[in-house]
């Protein structure tokens, strides 16, 4: 079966992401936008994930658990799994190896989650954007190992993407590359599609933007698992 998925959304957990992206409206967006799985892909920590994949449910949606990691290179990871407490552990890896800075909101944006009701439960002290102790190698040799998807994000972005970062794609084990939403896959001008799946997503900062970009993706399963499935067989297809 064909699904349509937006595979990079973030919530009002993420510094950049609008407080308006609490977990019901993120659900709601995805279903308005004619989506039928979202990939929840906060900075640095997935504690936002059990109750936007709970609003996923009730809106028959799919939600793969996610969390865009920072590696020490300051490249942005995509990293999926098919299981929301490996993504809440990998998340906890992550955020005891950022360093010991204090979010200021007024400054850095709020970090805060929110339940169902949209009412702030937690809100998280250490600044989330920043990067990690891990190594690229060391980030993707440890998601693998959890049994999880590593597609570094938007890689033509000069600032966080990897190819901006180091020039050129190491021989690591990505099926899957996230490009911006500006790549002509069509041209792909870097090269990139004979050796690697593209794929793209919204980015999502604010509600609207959610579904704006997303993948029609051929899953043998209607769930994480079968996207993630579906995106190792490079089987993804632009929508």
């Amino acid at each position: 079966m064909k699904i349509r998925a937006d595979l990079h959304v973030h919530s009002c957990l993420s510094p950049c992401g609008s407080l308006r992206l609490s977990p019901r409206e993120i659900a709601r967006r995805a279903r308005a936008a004619g989506l039928d799985a979202i990939a929840l892909t906060d900075h640095n920590t997935a504690l936002q994930v059990p109750a936007v994949a709970r609003c996923c449910r009730d809106e028959g949606l799919i939600c793969v658990p996610g969390i865009e990691a920072h590696t020490s290179e300051e490249i942005h990871v995509l990293c999926f799994f098919d299981h929301e407490a490996t993504a809440l552990a990998f998340g906890k890896e992550v955020y005891d190896r950022l360093p010991p800075v204090v979010c200021v909101p007024e400054k850095m944006g709020d970090q805060v989650a929110a339940n169902e009701a949209g009412e702030i439960v937690e809100t998280v002290e250490r600044f989330l954007a920043n990067a990690t102790g891990w190594t690229l190698t060391e980030l993707v040799e440890r998601v693998n190992a959890l049994g999880g998807l590593a597609a570094p994000a938007h890689v033509d972005r000069p600032s966080s993407g990897l190819l901006g970062r180091l020039g050129f794609v190491p021989p690591l084990p990505f099926p899957v590359l996230e490009v911006s939403p500006r790549y002509d896959r069509e041209r792909d001008p870097e090269g990139l599609a004979p050796t690697y799946r593209l794929i793209a997503g919204s980015d999502a900062h604010e509600p609207e933007d959610i579904g704006r970009v997303s993948e029609a993706i051929e899953v043998a399963e209607r769930s994480a698992r079968g996207i993630l499935d579906a995106l190792r067989r490079g089987v993804a297809t632009p929508s």
